[in-house]
């Protein structure tokens, strides 16, 4: 029972960590905010999928880690390929 709730405690104390730091950054740093913040996100989602979502502790872990990858890969086609066609639409309907 004691090992279940251990990863979950050490994910849920770097999510409080990375929350609080990216707090005290907008408040006290904020010229370097953007990167701090961008740092922080990376290192807040990455714990949250190790701890949380277990990704890697499975039987065979290569297969939901590939498919979450894959999930990953076809969210930033669509949603780039989305922002690249409103920036060409915005671009082409300016006036001349």
């Amino acid at each position: 029972m004691i090992t279940a709730i251990r990863p979950i405690l050490i994910g849920f104390i770097i999510s409080i960590i990375c929350t609080l730091a990216a707090y005290f950054s907008a408040v006290f740093r904020p010229s370097a905010f953007l990167w701090i913040i961008g740092l922080l996100w990376i290192v807040q989602t990455a714990a949250q999928f190790i701890f949380f979502f277990s990704l890697g502790h499975e039987k065979r872990p290569y297969w939901n880690l590939q498919m979450f990858f894959i999930t990953v890969l076809i969210i930033f086609v669509v949603v780039g390929l989305s922002l690249w066609i409103m920036h060409n639409l915005n671009y082409m309907m300016m006036p001349m």
